[in-house]
This record gives structure tokens, sequence and C-alpha cells, in this order.
């Protein structure tokens, strides 16, 4: 999910300055390259014929620091391209409500701190078989909902912008999605 709402709000800034929106991606990858030498004290720069030096690190950090104001450029170094965290991410590309639905449900999951998740790893029947059911069918069906979602917003993105003729194709698999999700409703009633 993160991923495609990260090429979502790339396409998003790409309409509004294709320049500036490719300049903070690679940019942010500077950033990042230049966090990652700090961090290994720039072992192996030596190791590499030709490569990089110590001064070239020193002029791309100068660079980058001339090119953007210091909260934006720490921004930046926190949360990438976008600069803003995976919430605000969702919210500028209209999906703010499937950053509620899911990024939040699942994180619990991953932090440990979903109450459900826990019972059915440790005693299930506590729950009873039937809740049990139709709770892991629920997540799941989210779960695939969400998987979809996002590879379609990847997909119709990247057609859109690369202009590779695919829109009769994505316009199907649209239409697939829609006759599934109407199937799954029948068998819920």
């Amino acid at each position: 999910m993160a991923f495609a709402l990260s090429f979502e709000c790339f396409l998003q800034m790409l309409g509004e300055d294709a320049k500036d929106a490719c300049q903070r991606v690679i940019d942010a990858v500077m950033l990042e390259k230049l966090k990652q030498q700090r961090a290994s004290d720039y072992a192996g720069l030596g190791l590499i014929p030709d490569g990089p030096t110590l001064d070239d690190f020193a002029a791309i950090e100068a660079r980058l620091n001339s090119r953007y104001p210091e909260e934006a450029l720490q921004a930046m170094r926190r949360h990438g391209f976008s600069g803003v965290n995976i919430e605000a991410r969702a919210k500028r590309v209209g999906r703010g409500d499937l950053y509620n639905i899911m990024y939040r449900n699942f994180s619990r999951n991953v932090h440990g701190g979903d109450f459900t998740e826990l019972v059915l790893a440790n005693e299930p029947s506590l729950i009873g078989r039937e809740r049990y059911e139709a709770y892991i069918e629920s997540r799941d069906s989210i779960a695939v909902e969400l998987a979809f979602g996002s590879l379609g917003a990847v997909l119709v993105g990247t057609n859109g912008i690369l202009r590779l003729g695919f829109d009769q194709r994505c316009a199907e698999l649209a239409a697939k999605r829609e006759r599934t999700r109407e199937a799954q409703k029948g068998r819920e009633v």
C-alpha cells in the first residue's frame, strides 16, 4: 500500500511540476545514500577505482542544502521525495479512507496491538468457529481488495504516464473486479 500511495503521490506531483517531481525523487535517493555513507563511516570508498570521494559527497550535500530550505530537506530525509508521511500522502491523493481502514488496522497487527489477532493466534476457540471464519473472510477480503486497488492504481498510472495504450485492458480488469465484488456481496447475503 505504501508503494502505491507513494506512486500516486509521485504521479500527482508530476502533473503539477514534472521537473520538480523528478528532481525531488533523485534528491531523496541522494539524501538516503548520504545517510547510508555516514552510517558506515564511508567504508569502502577506496575500493572502487575512480569511485566517489568524500569531497564528492560533500559537494552533493552542499548542492542539496542550497536547493531546499532546511525544513523541506529534513522532511525529505525523513519521508522521502514527498516530504510527508504515509497518512498525508494518502490524503493528498484522495485515499485517506483507505489509509484509515487498512494501514491503521494492519499496523496494529504488526505491532501486536490487535486484540482479535492475538486471540486468534492463541485461543481461537474463545470467539467461536462461526465468528472466526467470518473474521478471517472479512480480513482477507479487505486485504485482497487493498492489494488489487493498489496494483490497479499503479497500473493505470503507469499506463497513463507512459501512454502504453492499455486503456481498454485496464477497463476490462476494472469491470471484472466489479463483477467479482458483486458476486462476493451476493454470497454474503
